[in-house]
């Protein structure tokens, strides 16, 4: 259900059922500019994710982003269905979106994101929430940087092996593409030596007179310091 037609049966469900007298004089003061329905255009690239990628948490090697949604469906005949008006299905953690779902398999110079990414129907369930459609959007932008670094079409990144420049320089910007290392000769942290000119050693508190309890959440200590003792 698109934006326009989503407002436009909320208002008319509040204001025809009676139970609210309140609403007896709603207007809609907003609507998107382009009505459209959900999926009334599908774009295909050179993978489409599917219902078994997003349950089964299948690892891809050019995976640039991912989602954690469930797969949340809806009948297709609206709102006046007798069935369920929502099926969730939550899986056991997050999923992978491939780079090969975020451009188009026969239209060479054109980019995906968003609600329009190479997916089914039902993984579209999960994939077209907010959240998801920024980080695919930040990873298809990286992607174009990249294609112009090297004069290349979006296809080429993949093919021709340039996926983990694109990984490494999402992940450089706090992109995060899980089972994705970040690789970056170029980062100094890796090769600097840390040291400390001196060091404050905790011995422990003395059990006497305490109750020791084992923490089920995670936890700190702040410890006071006086001036000039720790330096």
């Amino acid at each position: 259900m698109g934006t326009l037609e989503g407002d436009l049966w909320r208002v008319g469900l509040y204001k025809n059922s009676g139970n609210f007298p309140e609403a007896a004089n709603y207007t809609l003061e907003w609507v998107g500019m382009i009505p459209g329905k959900r999926e009334s255009r599908r774009f295909e690239g050179d993978y489409i994710l599917s219902q078994s990628d997003l349950i089964e948490q299948k690892f891809h090697e050019d995976a640039v982003a991912y989602g954690g949604w469930s797969i949340d469906l809806h009948p297709a005949d609206g709102v006046f269905s007798s069935r369920s008006p929502c099926n969730q299905w939550h899986s056991k953690g997050v999923f992978h979106i491939p780079y090969r779902c975020l451009y188009s398999r026969n239209i060479t110079n054109l980019f995906l994101a968003g609600r329009i990414i190479s997916v089914s129907h039902v993984a579209f369930g999960a994939t077209r929430v907010m959240a998801t459609c920024g980080y695919v959007a930040q990873a298809v932008a990286m992607a174009a940087v990249i294609c112009t670094r090297h004069h290349k079409m979006p296809a080429a990144l993949y093919n021709d092996g340039l996926l983990p420049e694109l990984q490494n320089e999402l992940m450089r910007t706090g992109q995060f593409i899980p089972g994705i290392c970040l690789n970056d000769l170029g980062d100094l942290v890796q090769h600097c030596h840390i040291s400390a000119s001196s060091g404050l050693h905790f011995t422990g508190f003395s059990e006497e007179g305490y109750v020791l309890k084992t923490l089920m959440i995670s936890a700190g200590q702040m410890l006071p310091l006086k001036p000039g003792k720790c330096r």
